[in-house]
């Protein structure tokens, strides 16, 4: 199947709720509306509202903040461009609008703009498919007073000739108009509604909705074999843009390159194309207006690259760029052994990736709880689109699996790359087993200086982790190394233990034959393990006898360079250990007992090289780390006060 046979598809099974407007919580707690388009509607950023009273006469007017509205239009409205006057249907720019624009605005080459408008406009009041809303804004409009209406209303302002001002140049406060539009307030966008009770304005009433439908498909002829029903419908050779929003102006389809083309595809002309692939005008507005609808409430975008994922009959699937909302806490004993402190006679809890992985199975089970039965063995559509130029917007990749074998792919990812993450959730640090999202990787990885050109290619080469179960880059692995060997390119502790906490999910997944957990492997023998254990164990004993004191250790001091240089770094950090484990007493000799048996378990050689270490040493630091911020000392009785213990 095509993804424009499956948008097509998806349009098809929601076409009942096409028209209504639906609210949609987002996580800051506030709340976004968005429409799942009726074919031939569009959406426009409205900046003046014009109230009518039924009988077509001015009532009111007000500057709107911005508003997107759904307005209807026709193919030639919607391929705009240059000086050719092609008015939208209902609402429009003043140009169109105003019967005394050319006035206003000394330019009566503008006349005609209007005059198209006002003629279009009549032909739908005066059919057969009318509404008593298109009636009542064609008379208003009818008196081509717009302008001077506006004007009089404080909406517009005029200089000393009484022509429409381009530019406010007073020290005075700028008035709303100017604060909304780019350009001069000429530009401005104009929608219509009309006063009444209990009055649904046009831009959510699907009855208006229905009724421009019907009209405009009365109005066009051309029929043609379409290429994606496989039916005899009316045939378009204009597709839609605003595609990604609503000034995006590149097009997925496009047959009118006639000259100063940079690729010709693998047609040479519009006729070629119509002939060899034509697309009826219902099924291109239903695929281009299923995309928009499933871009809006479900789309990722990265420096213009948009995301999509999607099911044809039931859209709302968890996005694999996104943080499933699980609460892993829950289903992750893990997060307790690491979390609370041991007692002498607790049980030793087993972790293991098989255990891991039974609960995230449990977890994407719960997921899939509320994926309908019926669509199990459908699939999973998931598409990437980005424009290279302004007028050309690209499906760079599509992919489809069956529901069941998509979230197989997300649980995949959550065992090998799941690591202690801290998340911030009403100012207070909380603590979750779970992997980091790939935005969240390219960030670290490059740093906060990162553009975002860098971040989404990055990302990109990062997706196949996930849907294709490929290895980690070997590149990304090396450079979530080198940042997170180097706590002082950060500008902040929780900064940098948010980076090692990252890096360890990234090399946990790149070295998934070695089964890492975060709970300290105390017989693992590998060399960037063990040498990551000593710097962790120095780090607590200057931490423990520092007490109070917020001083930079000196293993976070030598951190990089003990990366680079282990040993000959490692011998520095551990002469300048002596005085705080003096100071440490009952406990210093404690930890050099711990010292002293992680060096056993080197060979001669491994701890004598001085070769660099591999990622596996910053697994070694956490989790050895992890295991003395929880567990008892050993030592309690000997000198409990100077054993540091986290919050």
């Amino acid at each position: 199947m095509s993804v424009l046979h499956a948008l097509y598809n998806t349009y098809t099974n929601y076409e009942d709720k096409a028209g209504e407007v639906i609210a949609k919580p987002l996580k800051d707690g506030t709340m976004r509306t968005y429409m799942l388009l009726p074919f031939a509607h569009t959406t426009q950023t409205a900046h003046i509202e014009i109230y009518v009273t039924e009988q077509g006469e001015y009532h009111s007017a007000h500057v709107v903040q911005k508003e997107s509205t759904v307005l209807p239009f026709t193919e030639d409205s919607g391929s705009r461009a240059g000086k050719v006057f092609s008015p939208h249907a209902l609402h429009d720019k003043l140009m169109y609008v105003a019967g005394d624009y050319a006035a206003f605005m000394n330019e009566p080459d503008k006349k005609d703009a209007f005059l198209k408008y006002k003629e279009q406009l009549g032909s739908w009041a005066k059919s057969s498919y009318t509404h008593a809303d298109v009636q009542a804004i064609y008379a208003y409009i009818s008196k081509g007073t717009v302008i001077r209406d506006l004007v009089k209303e404080g909406v517009l302002h005029t200089d000393e000739q009484g022509l429409l001002l381009q530019k406010w140049t007073s020290k005075e406060d700028k008035p709303d108009i100017f604060q909304v539009v780019a350009s001069g307030q000429e530009s401005a966008f104009v929608r219509f509604r009309v006063r009444k009770i209990d009055s649904v304005p046009p831009w959510e009433n699907k009855e208006l909705f229905a009724k421009y439908m019907q009209y405009y498909m009365s109005t066009i002829h051309n029929v043609d074999l379409c290429y994606i029903t496989g039916e005899e419908s009316v045939r378009t050779m204009k597709h839609p843009n605003k595609i990604r929003n609503s000034g995006d102006k590149g097009k997925l389809i496009s047959t009118n390159d006639e000259s100063g083309f940079t690729y010709r595809g693998r047609f040479k002309s519009a006729k070629e194309f119509v002939e060899n692939a034509s697309i009826s005008y219902e099924a291109s507005q239903k695929i281009h207006n299923a995309l928009k609808w499933l871009i809006e409430q479900q789309g990722i975008t990265i420096d213009g690259r948009v995301y999509v994922v999607w099911s044809e009959q039931q859209v709302d699937v968890p996005h694999f760029l996104e943080q499933p909302e699980l609460d892993l806490s829950d289903m992750f004993s893990l997060v307790d052994e690491v979390t609370e402190p041991v007692t002498e006679n607790a049980p030793v809890k087993k972790h293991t990736n098989k255990v891991l992985a039974e609960n995230v199975a449990k977890l994407m089970q719960g997921m899939r709880a509320n994926i309908a039965e019926h669509i199990e063995n459908e699939h999973v559509h998931i598409i990437s689109l980005d424009a290279a130029t302004t007028g050309r917007l690209s499906i760079l990749s599509y992919r489809n699996f069956q529901t069941a074998q998509y979230f197989e792919r997300l649980a995949m990812y959550q065992v090998k790359a799941s690591w202690l993450q801290t998340v911030w959730v009403d100012k207070k640090p909380r603590t979750y087993m779970q992997a980091p999202t790939l935005r969240t990787i390219a960030q670290i990885a490059y740093g906060p200086r990162a553009s975002d050109k860098i971040v989404k290619q990055t990302v990109e080469r990062l997706i196949p982790i996930i849907l294709e179960q490929r290895p980690m880059p070997f590149d990304v692995v090396q450079k979530m190394l080198a940042r997170a060997s180097n706590p002082h390119s950060f500008e902040s502790i929780s900064q940098f233990e948010q980076a090692v906490e990252v890096a360890c999910s990234v090399m946990k997944y790149y070295f998934d034959k070695e089964d890492y957990t975060v709970a300290l492997q105390e017989q693992n023998n590998n060399r960037s393990y063990l040498f990551g254990r000593l710097l962790a164990v120095a780090e607590i004993i200057e931490r423990s006898a520092q007490l109070e004191e917020k001083r930079t250790t000196n293993a976070m001091r030598y951190m990089n360079a003990f990366q680079m240089n282990p040993q000959r770094t490692w011998m520095t950090i551990y002469h300048s250990l002596t005085p705080y484990r003096q100071k440490l007493g009952g406990s210093g000799v404690y930890y050099d007992r711990v010292l002293q048996d992680i060096i056993a378990q080197f060979d001669a050689d491994s701890y004598m090289s001085n070769k660099a270490l591999d990622g596996q040493y910053l697994l070694g630091y956490y989790s050895q780390l992890k295991a003395f911020y929880t567990k008892k000392d050993k030592v309690e009785g000997t000198n409990n006060d100077n054993v540091t213990t986290k919050n």
